[in-house]
């Protein structure tokens, strides 16, 4: 399957054609939905698999909680963590690679 570096290469640029979109899509969503909130900052990567969310200080579990009830699947906060002890209680692992569902699934997942 994967027999030198052209086959991980070509490979992995078929991954890149499927994250992108979602990627641009989530970036475009938080821009939209909190980029006025002076408490809230993400990370635009070019490359891997994750955006790094950070939210008010000591509300990031919370905001977890709430995503969950609200129907979105998310990595517990603090992920990024050693030991998922976040001294701040405020980063969230956002996985855009995840979702399978519409815009309007992602709209409610920032709304919360």
């Amino acid at each position: 399957f994967l027999k030198n570096a052209d086959t991980v290469y070509a490979l992995m640029k078929q991954h890149a054609a499927i994250l992108k979109p979602k990627f641009d899509m989530t970036v475009r969503l938080f821009e939209e939905q909190l980029g006025e909130l002076s408490f809230v900052e993400w990370t635009n990567p070019h490359g891997g698999y994750f955006i790094s969310l950070n939210v008010l200080p000591g509300t990031a579990k919370r905001v977890a909680q709430l995503c969950k009830e609200a129907g979105v699947a998310l990595t517990p906060a603090g992920a990024t963590f050693p030991y998922s002890d976040d001294p701040q209680d405020r980063n969230l692992r956002i996985a855009p690679s995840y979702p399978r569902r519409s815009r309007r699934r992602w709209r409610s997942f920032v709304s919360a």
